[in-house]
């Protein structure tokens, strides 16, 4: 999963700390992007939210883990 951080402005935010799901994170690179990828043991939907340091919600994507063709899943948003 990849997130694009802006400002109101739409410029890139840099060195922000996000959170994918519990406790996935990331740092934001220069030009706003930060990523993380996900597996599972369990097949089935998850929804993985996208947080800042305080709390707020930056956004969610659903996903949903397969069982046996695929041991490893990388996601992307726009």
């Amino acid at each position: 999963m990849k997130v694009l951080l802006r400002d109101a402005e739409g410029a890139p935010v840099r060195g922000v700390r996000v959170f994918f799901g519990g406790a996935d994170c990331a740092v934001t690179d220069a030009q706003g992007a930060a990523a993380a990828t996900f597996s599972s043991q369990r097949a089935g939907p998850r929804e993985v939210q996208v947080r800042l340091p305080d709390g707020r919600s930056v956004g969610s994507v659903a996903v949903a883990f397969y069982a046996g063709s695929f041991p490893r899943a990388d996601f992307s948003t726009p």
